[in-house]
């Protein structure tokens, strides 16, 4: 606030004034300063009190899934987002090879995509295999991995994981269409 004699100043602070202008001082920059810290700074949101709760809840009410493994392939921690899309609960899921739920003509692929993922930290690889769900279907997914196993906060390969079955089942059903389309014009 501005005011115009010491006794003022001192009630002033006494009630709780962080910062007193006196008129004989007062200047554009002043004036600008004091403005700056009589309005308190808001950011757009505020520190969550507990991260890992935050992170939480956004890996939980996220479309895709997060797994993390070890070095060998070792599910370390699944996010609940994961039943949505298997089936399987994060519980029935940790402990076990990630490879073991891999369909058998796609385990080599993942297996190089992970080993590449190993040996080239930083470095994200994208694969599309099929994996079983808890009701005996094969699903189509779709993961990005990067490793993070040097970076002692992680220690694990963080995968994003997703279900594209509906997408390869509509591409499949497009070159069908697609197929019967040119018979029917080579018929004609």
């Amino acid at each position: 606030c501005a005011i115009d004699d010491a006794a003022a100043a001192i009630s002033a602070f006494r009630a709780g004034a962080t910062d007193v202008v006196t008129w004989g001082d007062l200047t554009s920059r002043l004036l600008a300063r004091s403005a700056r810290n009589a309005v308190p700074r808001r950011s757009v949101r505020a520190e969550p009190l507990d991260r890992q709760q935050y992170l939480r809840a956004i890996a939980e009410n996220s479309f895709d899934a997060v797994v993390l493994l070890d070095r060998v392939g070792i599910i370390t921690f699944v996010s609940e987002s994961i039943e949505r899309i298997t089936g399987f609960s994060a519980a029935e899921l940790a402990g076990h090879r990630v490879l073991d739920l891999i369909h058998l003509e796609d385990v080599t692929e993942v297996r190089s995509a992970l080993e590449r993922c190993v040996t080239t930290p930083g470095q994200r690889v994208h694969v599309e295999f099929r994996a079983a769900a808890k009701d005996g279907s094969w699903q189509h997914r779709e993961i990005v991995a990067i490793s993070r196993l040097d970076d002692p906060a992680v220690g694990a390969i963080v995968v994003n994981y997703r279900d594209i079955t509906p997408r390869k089942r509509a591409e499949a059903a497009l070159i069908e269409s697609e197929r019967l389309y040119r018979e029917t014009c080579d018929a004609a």
